[in-house]
């Protein structure tokens, strides 16, 4: 198939008909058949006149709707009164719609007049009138007239009683439907006071005087053109060969034949087009049948072969999915496809897009290499086309603000490109809003996911019809990575890559390690990211397994350079297994909280078996893990609901340990993490943590954006001396790698114990804060201990008989009774303990708190 449609010239028409309605309301058929509105306040008289009979004081008003336009109508008034404002009359001569508060067109009005009243001719656009004219004749008193109104090249001319009253020349507007209007105002004493006859509207001869155009070229294949024009032609001009001029030559004219309806004109010409080669092409002495001459016109155009479509020759290059509220663009939701350079040409006819599965067929064009097409709903071409090439695709998709999979395919369903796109790309909280477009940064890496979009830095909040705001085509070496491993069942193995993968067989997965052995791989998501391993029979609890591929090629048929993984069946999370180990609750603003949780097991524990609730106050509220992504022994596994601003904002080790998930509501002053599973229907729970601001040190300037970190995995989560500040020298929170302010404690047979003698808290996380550990052999110990400066001043009381843990922390963060940093130097600890059994404890040390001298 061949390149079509080169160009297109608009033309501007107006709804014309042919027929012809008269009411001369002589007969109960002739009456009011055929016209709406307010026809119970209106009756045929005895004298066979259209009169108004309303109940009361009002407005009626009475619609027909018009075939003929431009027209002429004709109409006699009587009116039993004198015109005035609350009693007056509009003849609507053409409107779009019933609803008169916004209809568009034209109406005569009589009746504001006062004591000179005479017909005043007014535009409407969407309800608002602007009077354009009036006329020349006083109907202040009791009219009765014929009148007379005709709309020819665009003269509207008004004569009453046959006598030229006045005329205007206003072009009229264009009219998608046109209806006839008599609209009364009136009083009580004048409710049956308005009488109407022998209404006339009928089709105004045009005297067309402008020659025709050509408005579109049709290359049908290497020889033949179909040329249309915007009007019938004259048949011998059309048919004269010397008429027609191509340039560069392609020899003489074979024939020149004229459509049935004598609009269009085909070409065939001796010799054939040039693939790539752009022509112009030139008419004159054409005349319509009126006889208007094209004096010359002269257009353009290029033969193209299209070539078949290769998957990432087309690529959804940039989304608007939410328009509302606009940073200049039109708020109309558009999907834009990029060609790539390799393409000569190819027919978008040949492609459909999806959207959640359902296909929209594009519809017929040419595309072109390095250019740039705009996909969206018909009724929004216009709006867009000031951008370039749009295309309207039929019942086009109202695209959700988030989670929308979109697919191009060819009609015979080979994939080209796809995206499953969230609105956590954006990157950042305030464009997520609307108004702003996601863009594709490298088109020369289309295997890339999320990685390879960000919301358009344009002022205008995207770049439709152009190169992205954030462009970048510089090839990755980087290939695809194995980010981490679900167990959704016994008989299923997933694994996540962080690219797009190639053609899988099942024959290239070999389990070792127990009997189960993969009998089944596809690719199971919309990124083409996840492969899905069946597994026959089943793997067993307390297994170690491995899984090594032999091939795997990403979806441009790179190597994949893939190691083997060593995974077990997750077992249940048990408490203790997991620890609450870090949380940001605060947030910057526009910012996103997150909670990480450290798996100090040797267990592997599904993610999807875990809730994370806030029980503290009334606003309890739960969120439960949706993935069934595979925690690991060791690992530091972050839930947000908005992992990129995490990562904008952070230093993220281990990406593949960042999970979207919703979180409960976490107050920015108080509030409460709870850690649980479900197991045969009760409720276990891991661990809980109350958190409180107080927690943070106050030598922080801002607590915005600062995560509290959990000192200690060996001491108990739900102390506040077991909590800190994250160092400002890793960003003020460590998602995903272990805690700035982690401590590891250590206690022989001593009850108490200095983790580290020397201190520093400077924020650099290192020895940020002075941390005692403690075990006692039973409960119910309660503690006070204080800190004396090298003078003996008392300078922080730490705790005031505290009942203590079986074991845990006592922490110093360097500041005295008023929140103020100490000074640097020798300080004295002295801790008193007792319990209910009598058992008395003192023990004394000292410690350095150490630091800079300016």
């Amino acid at each position: 198939m061949l390149q079509w449609i080169l160009f297109v010239i608009p033309i501007l028409c107006l709804n014309i008909g042919f027929s012809q309605v008269h009411f001369d309301f002589s007969s109960e058929m002739n009456g009011l058949e055929g016209w709406s509105g307010d026809t119970a306040d209106f009756t045929i008289n005895v004298s066979e006149v259209l009169q108004l009979s309303a109940d009361g004081a009002g407005e009626s008003a009475l619609f027909l709707p018009l075939d003929a336009f431009p027209a002429t109508w004709k109409l006699d008034v009587r009116l039993d009164f004198d015109p005035s404002a609350s009693n007056r009359l509009r003849l609507y001569l053409v409107i779009d719609d019933a609803n008169l508060t916004k209809a568009s067109g034209y109406f005569l009005a009589l009746g504001a007049q006062g004591n000179a009243d005479v017909w005043s001719f007014y535009r409407v656009q969407d309800g608002q009138p602007e009077r354009l004219g009036s006329g020349n004749r006083n109907l202040a008193q009791k009219p009765s007239i014929s009148l007379e109104v005709q709309l020819k090249n665009d003269v509207w001319t008004f004569w009453i009683d046959d006598v030229h009253d006045f005329e205007i020349t206003e072009p009229p507007q264009t009219l998608n439907t046109a209806k006839f209007c008599i609209a009364c105002k009136y009083s009580e004493t004048r409710k049956d006071k308005f009488f109407f006859d022998n209404l006339t509207i009928s089709p105004t001869e045009i005297v067309d005087t402008l020659p025709p155009e050509l408005v579109a070229i049709d290359v049908l294949d290497e020889r033949s053109l179909t040329l249309h024009f915007s009007e019938r032609l004259d048949s011998l001009a059309a048919t004269i060969p010397a008429h027609y001029g191509v340039a560069p030559a392609l020899g003489s004219l074979i024939a020149v034949p004229l459509s049935p309806d004598h609009t269009s004109v085909m070409l065939t010409f001796a010799t054939g087009f040039i693939n790539g080669q752009s022509y112009r092409l030139t008419v004159h002495d054409l005349e319509d049948e009126h006889g208007n001459e094209i004096d010359t016109q002269t257009v353009s155009f290029e033969y193209l072969l299209p070539q078949e479509i290769a998957p990432h020759q087309v690529l959804i290059n940039e989304i608007y999915d939410d328009p509302t509220p606009s940073q200049g663009i039109p708020e109309s939701e558009y999907i834009e496809i990029y060609i790539a350079g390799s393409v000569t040409a190819i027919d978008a006819s040949e492609l459909i897009i999806r959207k959640d599965g359902r296909a929209y067929p594009l519809p017929k064009a040419a595309l072109v290499g390095e250019s740039y097409y705009l996909l969206c709903n018909e009724d929004h071409v216009d709006d867009l086309s000031i951008y370039g090439d749009v295309l309207g695709v039929k019942g086009f998709p109202t695209l959700r603000n988030s989670g929308n999979a979109l697919t191009i395919e060819t009609v015979q369903g080979i994939l080209i490109h796809t995206v499953q796109y969230d609105d956590s790309w954006f990157g950042e909280a305030a464009k997520e809003g609307g108004g702003w477009s996601l863009e594709l940064i490298n088109p020369r890496d289309p295997c890339a996911l999320n990685g390879n979009w960000a919301g358009s830095i344009s002022i205008i909040g995207g770049t439709p019809g152009e190169q992205n705001s954030i462009w970048d085509t510089t090839i990755s070496s980087t290939l695809a990575s194995l980010q981490y491993h679900e167990i959704p069942s016994a008989t299923q193995l997933n694994l996540i890559f962080d690219k797009k993968l190639g053609d899988i067989q099942h024959t290239d997965f070999h389990l070792t390690g127990g009997e189960a052995a993969v009998v089944n791989a596809q690719i199971s998501s919309i990124n083409a990211h996840i492969i899905s391993l069946e597994v026959a029979p089943t793997f067993l609890a307390g297994i170690d397994y491995s899984i090594n591929i032999s091939q795997l090629n990403d979806c441009e048929n790179q190597p994949i350079s893939y190691p083997s993984l060593q995974f077990r069946l997750p077992d249940n999370a048990m408490p203790g297994d997991l620890l609450i180990n870090e949380i940001l609750f605060n947030p910057v603003v526009g910012g996103s909280d997150f909670v990480e949780i450290y798996n100090g097991s040797d267990k592997t524990i599904r993610a999807g078996d875990l809730y994370i609730a806030n029980v503290q106050g009334t606003g309890q509220s739960v969120a439960q893990l949706i993935s069934d992504q595979a925690i690991l022994p060791g690992a530091y596994f972050v839930i947000s609901e908005n992992p990129e601003d995490i990562v904008n904002k952070y230093t993220v080790e281990e990406p593949q340990n960042l999970m979207k998930n919703d979180l409960p509501a976490l107050d920015d002053d108080a509030g409460n993490v709870t850690l649980y599973t479900v197991i045969h229907g009760e409720a276990v729970v891991i661990d809980v943590m109350d958190y409180d601001k107080s927690f943070h040190t106050s030598l922080l300037k801002k607590q915005d954006g600062v995560s509290l970190e959990r000192i200690s995995t060996e001491a108990a989560g739900n102390n506040q001396h077991n909590w800190h500040s994250a160092a400002a020298s890793v960003g003020h929170a460590t998602p995903t790698a272990s805690n700035s302010q982690q401590v590891i404690a250590s206690l022989g047979e001593q009850h108490f114990e200095l983790i580290e003698k020397v201190f520093s808290p400077d924020g650099d996380g290192f020895q940020d804060v002075l941390a005692i550990s403690y075990q006692f052999l039973q409960a119910g110990t309660f503690a006070t201990t204080k800190i004396f400066d090298s003078s003996g001043r008392l300078t922080k009381v730490l705790t005031n008989n505290l009942s203590l843990a079986t074991n845990g922390l006592i922490t110093w963060d360097g500041t005295d009774e008023d929140g103020r940093k100490s000074n640097i130097g020798i300080y004295t600890i002295l801790l008193e303990a007792f319990n209910l059994q009598g058992t008395k404890i003192r023990w004394k040390e000292t410690c350095v708190m150490a630091g800079r001298l300016n």
